[in-house]
């Protein structure tokens, strides 16, 4: 198997520990398992290890955010998020986002 990323290395099985990281907080998955690039070190999961580290993924994130909610004034726990976003453009047509 070629690797998707970077179409030079072989593809070959193997298991490792993934650590999952979101605003400077991380969790490790251990032993999860699928191909990985010999060249450049991408992985492509196995369909279980895959879930495991969306999971933990998805879990970090919402563990953050109720110790760290965002910050807006019409901010409500459990509805979407509706903070105000501001698009301002400079004279050079360059688009900013503010928030």
């Amino acid at each position: 198997m070629q690797c998707p990323a970077c179409g030079w290395g072989d593809m070959t099985h193997a298991t490792w520990d993934k650590v999952v990281s979101h605003q400077g907080k991380s969790i490790t998955v251990p032993a999860v398992s699928g191909h990985r690039c010999s060249e450049c070190g991408e992985a492509v999961y196995d369909d279980e290890s895959y879930d495991r580290v969306v999971t933990v993924g998805d879990g970090l994130v919402r563990a953050l955010r109720k110790t760290n909610p965002p910050h807006s004034l019409d901010y409500h726990p459990g509805k979407p998020d509706q903070r105000v976003v501001e698009r301002v453009f400079d004279a050079d047509g360059i688009e900013n986002i503010f928030q």
